[in-house]
């Protein structure tokens, strides 16, 4: 007895750990050669995988951790395909996707496919919106006009294929463009939480499968298919032969058992067809990491199912209160002896005909009753519901709303929620920052999933060469009108731009560094920091003139107080010059020779001679203080500049009062005339 449990306990763990082929075959082949070889070990599945890793752990290339539910895993193993457990089935996604499903998440779905839509034209101008490449390496690298031109009309080819969804010749009977495709796999992949696209190839001139097109395929018949194992060939026979029977052909039985095929289309719980991943691309918008969902999104539908059955049924109350015609709920009492049961069912016959449906609304039922009997009508609505009802009404769709990510501004007709409920203030500011916010956490990520599916599934595969150095980009979401760029560069230029930026912005040829364009347009930089430098140091620096800032042409500062002070040492030097031009002077012959005790003449001759000394004194002590004489003198020259702005607003009061005084006169002697 112990024996049978232990050998069950070893299979149970065996199913758990053996759900990979591929890796129970190896595993087998190990326990295989190490028995021969006389080693002890764990012999369970687990025990073999730690010892494979543990030898050869750097050469590992297999995932040891699950993605789906083992057991689950092991109750589909004789399915063909894996099946979708833990979350909505696809088909309730259609229903509630559909006309007869929540009218909300309809709007929802449209308005979310239509602004995607909008991304699927070639951008013409940088204020639309459309797809674009762009460039990932660097642009300032030499290339020869050649090479650009070459690059240019591949990229142009490039934007017609896509726009095309491929090559002309497709034998289909409805050709979609690219608004209309991202349209599509947007709309499933809100509902579904993911979308299909299917690639079609076509052979070259040497042979080699060659991207043709690429269209979106229901992503609700998609399902992922179950490694082939032993115990469900037998199951995969008949999958495969009843899908050579409804397609009419056969398949490469060989080639599936080898695993090549990882999609299958189920329709009606009827296997269609099967694809490799080379044929088809499942692309998850919503990824978890739970395996109770084996493998499959959780969709904003399923996030929110709660809040749409209740929404649904909210409709479904307003509708039929309507339809049914009837002002309240209650019931119809009479009072009277002569009433039987007969005549109770005539009267419940008569009052329905009476007043349900559209037509009979507003029809009054009208009854006979005798002097001692009485009719009364007993209300069974509960009083003071109305707020209660809008309420919940309002937030189940604030609930919708939030799982899908989208403003209720977004939506035309439930702009009020974005308010509290029974609330509107006089006055509103502006809701541009709450479209931009809602837009940040619901469309550009979006929008930046399909733009990932592109450059990683389509791109490359019409043009390798090419999807290395560019990127296929949807552009125009956040940029400005024209105005506004207009008055954002205004705003920009007196902060940080140069002429060049302002001509990058508008995407016009730049003038370059040699007529200024890398020249700050900031006025306080200019007026603070550019009068400390030297023309030739701004010309080599912004404008590249070589060896301008030790040019002597160029070395001097725009600055009127520089100026001014090189004037004062231009003075100062000339006083100097002509001072020692006159000490090397020869003295002047005397006139008269002075007398012997001529007072006043020995008196003039020695005052002269204190001049002289007292000049020169004054020329020496200038000279001492040459290193002080530029805060001085600069100091002189602000009280200087001081005197003058206050005399002339002196004058400038004065002779204002004077012309108002003469112009009182003026209009004092026309009224006394």
């Amino acid at each position: 007895m112990s024996d049978k449990k232990q050998t069950k306990d070893k299979t149970n763990r065996q199913a758990v750990f053996a759900l990979d082929p591929v890796a129970a075959k190896a595993m087998e082949d190990m326990q295989k050669d190490e028995k021969s070889a006389g080693a002890r070990y764990d012999e369970s599945h687990l025990g073999v995988i730690l010892e494979a890793l543990r030898k050869d752990d750097t050469t590992r290339q297999q995932r040891m951790a699950f993605s789906v539910q083992p057991n689950q895993a092991r109750n589909n193993a004789g399915s063909l395909y894996r099946q979708k457990v833990g979350l909505t089935p696809d088909y309730l996604l259609k229903r509630i996707a559909g006309p007869q499903g929540d009218d909300l998440v309809n709007q929802i779905l449209q308005a979310r496919s239509n602004i995607m839509a909008s991304f699927g034209r070639p951008r013409t101008s940088r204020f639309a919106i459309g797809y674009e490449f762009q460039e990932l390496r660097d642009p300032d690298k030499d290339r020869s006009e050649e090479e650009v031109e070459q690059e240019q009309e591949r990229l142009d080819k490039m934007k017609e294929v896509l726009w095309n969804c491929g090559y002309a010749g497709l034998d289909e009977d409805w050709h979609p463009n690219l608004s209309q495709f991202l349209k599509m796999i947007t709309r499933d992949g809100l509902t579904f939480g993911r979308f299909a696209v299917e690639f079609i190839y076509t052979k070259n001139a040497n042979g080699v499968d060659k991207l043709h097109s690429f269209r979106a395929v229901d992503a609700g018949t998609i399902y992922a298919i179950i490694p082939s194992q032993k115990r469900d060939k037998t199951r995969r026979k008949q999958a495969l032969a009843l899908l050579q029977q409804i397609e009419n052909k056969k398949f490469d039985i060989a080639e599936y058992d080898k695993d090549e095929y990882k999609w299958v289309q189920v329709v009606e719980g009827n296997p269609v067809q099967v694809f490799t991943e080379k044929e088809l691309v499942v692309y998850n918008l919503y990824p978890t990491t739970n395996v109770d969902y084996n493998g499959y999104p959780l969709s904003p539908i399923d996030q929110a199912l709660n809040a749409i059955s209740t929404h649904i049924n909210i409709t479904l109350h307003n509708k039929l209160y309507f339809e049914h015609g009837r002002a309240s709920r209650g019931m119809l009492i009479f009072k009277s002896d002569d009433l039987d049961e007969g005549s109770i069912q005539k009267i419940r016959l008569q009052f329905h005909q009476s007043i349900n449906s559209v037509e009979n609304s507003w029809r009054m039922p009208v009854f006979a009753v005798g002097q001692e009997d009485d009719v009364s009508w007993q209300s069974i609505d509960i009083a003071g519901r109305d707020k209660e009802f809008q309420f919940l009404s309002e937030d189940t769709a604030r609930v919708i709303l939030g799982a899908f990510q989208i403003s209720p501004d977004e939506l035309p007709g439930y702009a009020h929620l974005s308010k509290g409920s029974n609330s509107q203030s006089l006055s509103e500011s502006d809701n541009e920052y709450q479209l931009t916010a809602a837009r940040d956490v619901g469309l550009r990520p979006l929008m930046y999933d399909i733009q990932d599916f592109f450059n990683s599934h389509v791109f490359g595969k019409f043009d390798e060469s090419l999807s290395k150095t560019h990127q296929m980009v949807l552009a125009g979401l956040e940029d400005d009108s024209p105005e506004k760029e207009a008055t954002r560069l205004q705003q920009d230029m007196a902060i940080h731009m140069t002429y060049d930026d302002i001509l990058e912005a508008v995407e016009k040829e730049t003038i370059g560094d040699e007529l200024g364009g890398s020249f700050p347009l900031n006025e306080a930089w200019q007026q603070s920091i550019a009068p400390y430098l030297t023309v030739g140091q701004i010309l080599e620096h912004f404008f590249k003139v070589k060896g301008a800032s030790k040019d002597p042409r160029f070395n001097y500062y725009r600055d009127q107080y520089w100026l001014q002070y090189q004037q004062i040492l231009i003075d100062k030097a000339n006083a100097a010059v002509q001072m020692q031009m006159q000490m090397m002077q020869p003295p002047a012959p005397p006139e008269g020779q002075p007398q012997e005790g001529d007072e006043s003449d020995s008196d003039e001759s020695e005052s002269e001679s204190t001049q002289k000394r007292e000049k020169v004194f004054n020329y020496q002590v200038l000279d001492k203080s040459e290193a002080n004489t530029h805060n001085t003198l600069s100091n002189m020259i602000i009280k200087r500049h001081s005197q003058v702005v206050d005399r002339r607003m002196e004058e400038f009061k004065r002779r204002s009062q004077m012309a108002i005084e003469a112009m009182m006169n003026t209009v004092k002697g026309k009224k006394e005339d």
